[in-house]
């Protein structure tokens, strides 16, 4: 099952962080991780950050990032 996450008060158009989200959707974390380090929006940088979060919280609760 994949994990999913949720995070709220983004000060960011919904389209503005569509086109990043839309790139990494289906991929491996680490391979998400390693686009979104060299894309160049700001709202990689909101989703990179949401996406550290999941995998600590994925770690801590002892689930398998895929």
């Amino acid at each position: 099952m994949a994990a999913k996450s949720r995070q709220t008060d983004i000060k960011m158009t919904a389209r503005k962080l569509r086109r990043v989200i839309n790139e990494v959707r289906g991929k491996s974390v680490t391979a998400a991780q390693d686009m979104l380090r060299f894309m160049p929006y700001f709202a990689a940088r909101v989703v990179e950050k949401n996406l550290k979060k999941l995998r600590s919280e994925e770690r801590r609760v002892g689930k398998e990032c895929r």
